[in-house]
């Protein structure tokens, strides 16, 4: 079996990094034409269990997270271990600042 030339490898070492570029092309445009975001939200309600422990670091930013989702929960059931958990404490403190950006 003979050895490939220089040109041989330098046409193979060009050829997959364009390969490469093309197919990332493909994938790109499929996932754009296909999973996109609807424009119309649907008319669906959803009820959203959350289960939670401990003292919740960066909890804000979760229910605010949840808030801005394009199918927003319309009912949100947290739940905790117990009322001396931690988390129930920090909760039941989002509760009416929550309520309150529903109505």
């Amino acid at each position: 079996m003979a050895q490939p030339t220089m040109e041989q490898i330098t046409i193979i070492a060009a050829a997959v990094p364009v390969g490469i570029a093309v197919i990332a092309t493909v994938c790109s445009w499929v996932f754009l034409r296909f999973f996109r975001i609807p424009a119309d939200l649907p008319d669906a309600s959803a009820t959203l269990i959350l289960p939670v422990t401990g003292s919740l670091p960066r909890h804000e930013e979760l229910f605010d997270a949840l808030l801005g989702q394009s199918l927003t929960p319309t009912r949100l059931i947290v739940a905790t271990e117990s009322r001396e958990d931690p988390a129930y404490d920090r909760v039941a403190g989002l509760i009416e600042p929550l309520s309150d950006a529903q109505h």
